[in-house]
């Protein structure tokens, strides 16, 4: 039971840091087209 909390645990962190990884080198690539 605890193993599976962990485990999900791991996978939305995990998600979640993909997400906002995402989202920051998007924004850097905008920027660099508007320069």
């Amino acid at each position: 039971m605890l193993s599976i909390i962990i485990l999900l645990l791991c996978i939305l962190t995990g998600v979640a840091f993909y997400k906002h990884h995402r989202r920051i080198s998007a924004r850097k690539f905008i920027v660099k087209r508007r320069h």
